[in-house]
């Protein structure tokens, strides 16, 4: 073995930079005003609110910390749900609608009928749902 100092190629010492070239549409996930929402169970047991807002093109999903792993894995299947809507170019309002009508099933819940409520804000929203052993959890994805 050489004592020679190893040749210095550069590549195996630079920062790599990587540049996302595309990504999926999303609504955005936060909101400084007022919005609505909706419920949604499984079975009898609230799962979580799908909160919306088509003035700020936002949506989410904010689950039940009662409902256990169903909630939480609720809240992968609503959030792939909204991508899909928002990749068909519909609002968040008219992906409620379309939800309400067509999607759902026992293991990420379906939305409950007749429950779209308002909120004064996605914190007050927050604030109900942790009051009523919801989780409002990381709005992020």
């Amino acid at each position: 073995m050489s004592d020679a100092p190893r040749p210095d190629h550069g590549w195996k010492n630079e920062d790599l930079h990587f540049t996302v070239v595309d990504e999926p549409p999303r609504y955005g996930e936060r909101i400084d005003g007022p919005l609505r929402y909706v419920t949604v169970a499984a079975g009898s047991q609230p799962v979580g609110y799908l909160w919306f807002d088509d003035a700020t093109d936002a949506a989410n999903f904010v689950f039940c910390t009662d409902g256990g792993n169903r909630a939480r894995n609720a809240r992968g299947a609503w959030v792939r749900e909204l991508l899909t809507a928002k990749a068909k170019g519909l609002t968040p309002s008219q992906a409620i609608a379309e939800f309400a009508a067509e999607v759902g099933n026992g293991r990420i819940g379906w939305i409950v009928l007749d429950s779209v409520a308002e909120s004064e804000s996605l914190a007050a929203l927050q604030e109900l749902a942790t009051a009523s052993g919801v989780d409002s959890g990381d709005q992020t994805h």
